[in-house]
């Protein structure tokens, strides 16, 4: 998944990515890590880009994933997507 962060708030936001909850369709919960996301998103409003990575394999039959992400240690900052849709690109060969 491609994402982008920005903060426009007044504080910086810290993320322990580690706690990241990511879940397909049938509530298993799938193993994720992230590519260029910083640990703290500064109060800028400049957008950071990065990937979070989920192997395919753990999609298998999944139609949508959800994740969830709080921010740390406070958990103030709650970032939430549900029904996220897989698509894969299947060989016609």
């Amino acid at each position: 998944l491609d994402v982008s962060l920005q903060n426009t708030g007044d504080q910086p936001v810290e993320f322990l990515y580690s706690l990241m909850d990511v879940q397909d369709d049938r509530g298993t919960p799938l193993s994720a890590s992230t590519d260029g996301l910083p640990r703290q998103v500064p109060p800028n409003g400049d957008p950071f880009d990065g990937t979070i990575l989920i192997p395919i394999v753990l999609l298998d039959g999944a139609e949508t994933i959800s994740l969830r992400l709080a921010d740390y240690p406070d958990q103030s900052v709650n970032l939430a997507i549900a029904d996220i849709p897989i698509m894969t690109s299947r060989s016609t060969d």
